[in-house]
């Protein structure tokens, strides 16, 4: 689901999507998630705007749930990934139409 609001030079979007359970290859099965992301924009005159972002605000990680490897640091070996694993991310960005 994807919502976007405009207001003059401003404008301010959400955007929601929910996966559910995964079955994995030993037949168990991962949990189900919600992933929201949000942006605000601001349009200063015609030639330049400033965006920020927000994604995964509530913070959903696989690693909070379960290990994402096993064995030593020096020889790992990795489970299957089925959600995200950075955590919240911010970003800032400036556009400049020339």
């Amino acid at each position: 689901m994807t919502a976007l609001k405009e207001f003059n030079t401003w404008k301010a979007g959400v955007e929601a999507s929910f996966t559910g359970k995964q079955h994995r290859l030993d037949y168990t099965e991962t949990p189900n998630y919600l992933f929201i992301a949000a942006m605000i924009s601001k349009n200063f005159g015609e030639h330049f705007s400033l965006v920020i972002n927000c994604e995964n605000l509530l913070d959903y990680r696989q690693s909070k749930k379960e290990p994402l490897f096993f064995g030593s640091i020096t020889n790992p070996t990795f489970y299957p990934l089925w959600a995200p694993i950075d955590g919240r991310v911010v970003n800032i960005s400036v556009k400049w139409k020339l």
